[in-house]
């Protein structure tokens, strides 16, 4: 294989041209010499080498090259001659057993007397092999690495099915169909090379393949099957490339250790649970022109914390981000003409149904009036959600919309709701009540309330529960109202704290967390409704109310707002005094600068000693301790005073 251009070797000698050969390497057959251009990718010459009982593996040289491989600027030796030596691998034609049809060889089997590697030849008593049949190699125990000729355009289904001791495939690179199944159960399987006329990766295709690490899906594979890589634990990384249009349920289920994913544009459609229990994956970006994406295709990504959907997104399906703890924000791309994202929730675009509410939110969930429905999973799982304040508008609550909420405290239905899907509020393990305002909803459900100890309230006078209050409706004792009032909150701009409770009780405490505004401090409340005001007692973080006049009447509780009258340098620190004596104290601080936190102004609770402060940013502070940037320009921080 002569090679032209101007080449530096060893003994500092310059060749216009210089000459390289290939060996045949005990075989018969010639090949006509190819000229290269140095610096210029070029592919090798197809083998036209043959040798009986032997497979063509590939040319030797100072390096190793497949057949047709694209190279550039081949090493050379000592004395400037590339030589490329063909590969040899005996096959094991006197061990495998095959079919005829249309004049063509199909594998169907080998003895069980082999053990380690198969080379599977090209041609076998005259016969071309082009397939390799469906279970030729089912529940094999010996196989450990199998050679695939070029000659094989098919792979049936099941055909390594289980095979618990293979560990490596040389795959040909003219294969354009897989069965399905077709390498499922290979325990140990490491190491595959995908061909690159491939068209489709078929349903399960890898499952639970638990060795699996790398993975290169080639250009030009259009569909990716149904949990085809399901249970690759050790899969690292994948990239989805631009040719890829559908990704089946359940591809990349519960490849644990998938920390890195790329998504080329090109994709539209996305099954459920792709992304499902791939708990070390922390961030995917869903490009543009992908149009759906299936129900729970993230669930239980314990890792995840971004995710940004794009303009060309229409449809979701259920349990969108359920199970994802560490998840508080997630990127909609402008233009999105379907949905809308609003404080950490995701509805669609009228604002008519909440559709996902994220996982690791902390705040108090306030659903606005407007909207209608609840969609089914859209709340579930959320571990630190205490309180919900759902809207006068709401008339339907989905399958399992707030199941398994372990911290949701109480629950206020409005009189506006008509019906709730199976298991609405299963297994709330901390829910004390549930208070109806209005008559019964229409369920054909009897397991709304499943595995949830919560008490169920009506008000007097309600109807559809079957019987005068108490009653038995749907398996559960329904109950009068106690003494207790309704809350109503309007946070004027604002976003609520961690509890912002739907309910209270004559001479209860209740917590209740101050509301954040930006460029703003908390300055109390204003109450409104079926109270009288003087009977409303607040404190830091809670209140209490002396006595209700009427049980279900409705408080308003408004918030209000003193501007800090902050430059878009500055941010706030508010001091709270964590059940200490005294009243919050607020100062301002120059962004970019450092500054010595405040000697703590507030008076010990008996038997305490103060032991810091506890930032809303995750830290402890010492008092007097150097501060830097504790939150951004206009932004405030609160420190709460720690006693112990």
């Amino acid at each position: 294989l002569p090679i032209e251009g101007r080449v530096f070797d060893d003994v500092e000698k310059f060749y216009d041209r210089l000459p390289a050969k290939a060996r045949v390497n005990g075989g018969v057959g010639h090949m006509p010499d190819q000229n290269f251009v140095f610096g210029t990718p070029q592919k090798l010459l197809p083998n036209v080498f043959v040798r009986e009982g032997y497979l063509f593996y590939g040319w030797l040289g100072t390096g190793n090259y497949g057949d047709g491989q694209l190279v550039s600027n081949l090493d050379l030796d000592g004395d400037g001659i590339e030589v490329l030596r063909a590969d040899w691998k005996k096959t094991n034609a006197e061990s495998v057993y095959y079919s005829v049809e249309n004049g063509t060889a199909t594998i169907t089997g080998v003895s069980f007397a082999l053990s380690g590697e198969l080379v599977i030849p090209d041609v076998i008593d005259g016969y071309r092999v082009t397939r390799i049949g469906p279970k030729a190699f089912y529940k094999n125990k010996n196989l450990t690495d199998v050679v695939i000729p070029p000659s094989v355009t098919e792979i049936g289904e099941l055909a390594f099915y289980e095979n618990e001791r293979l560990w490596s495939v040389r795959m040909s690179p003219n294969v354009t169909k897989i069965g399905e199944e077709c390498f499922r159960l290979c325990s140990v399987l490491g190491s595959i090379t995908l061909p690159p006329s491939l068209k489709v990766i078929p349903g399960s295709l890898f499952a639970s393949c638990k060795r699996l690490e790398v993975l290169e899906i080639p250009e030009g594979v259009e569909e990716i099957g149904v949990t085809s890589l399901w249970g690759c634990e050790s899969l690292l990384s994948l990239t989805i490339p631009s040719s890829v249009r559908n990704v089946g349920n359940g591809a990349f289920y519960r490849c644990s250790a998938l920390a890195d994913v790329t998504i080329r544009p090109g994709v539209t459609n996305f099954g459920a649970t792709v992304f499902s229990k791939c708990t070390a994956l922390s961030s995917v970006k869903i490009p543009e022109g992908v149009v759906s994406l299936g129900a729970d295709i993230f669930e239980d990504c314990e890792s995840l914390t971004a995710v940004s959907l794009p303009a060309s997104l229409r449809t979701v399906g259920y349990g969108l981000f359920s199970g994802c703890h560490k998840l508080e924000t997630v990127e909609l791309a402008p233009g999105n003409a379907s949905f809308t994202f609003v404080d950490g929730v995701l509805y669609d675009k009228g604002m008519k149904t909440l559709l996902a509410c994220l996982c690791g939110r902390t705040k108090a969930l306030i659903v606005p009036e407007g909207v209608t429905r609840i969609a089914d999973f859209a709340c579930t799982r959320c571990d630190k959600l205490r309180s919900v304040q759902l809207p006068s508008t709401l008339t339907d609550i989905g399958v399992c919309a707030f199941s398994s909420n372990d911290y949701l405290r109480y629950v206020v239905l409005p009189p506006s709701l008509r019906s709730m899907g199976s298991m609405a509020f299963a297994y709330c393990d901390y829910t004390y009540g549930v208070f109806f305002r209005g008559n019964a909803p229409e369920t054909e459900a009897d397991d709304v309330f499943e595995g949830t100890v919560a008490s169920l309230y009506a008000p007097p006078g309600s109807t559809g529960w079957g019987a005068s209050l108490p009653c038995s409706w749907n398996g559960r004792t329904v109950n009068a109202w106690p003494s207790c009032c309704f809350l109503r909150y309007d946070f004027r701009g604002g976003e609520p704290g961690v509890d912002a409770p739907g309910r209270a009780q004559a001479g209860e405490t209740i917590d209740l967390s101050p509301p954040e505004k930006k460029g703003c401090v908390f300055a109390g409340w204003t109450v409104t409704g079926g109270i009288d005001p003087a009977q409303v007692e607040f404190a830091e973080s809670s209140l209490v109310i002396r006595s209700v006049p009427t049980a279900g009447c409705e408080v308003k509780l408004t918030a209000n707002w003193k501007s800090l009258s902050l430059t878009d340098t500055k941010y706030a620190l508010r001091l709270l005094s964590g059940n200490g004596t005294s009243a919050g104290v607020v100062s301002a601080f120059e962004s970019g600068c450092v500054y010595k936190l405040p000697t703590n102004p507030f008076a010990c609770p008996s038997g305490k000693r103060f032991a810091g402060w506890a930032c809303s940013n995750g830290k402890l502070y010492d008092d007097g301790m150097l501060v830097f940037d504790l939150a951004q320009p206009g932004e405030t921080v609160t420190m709460t005073a720690v006693w112990e």
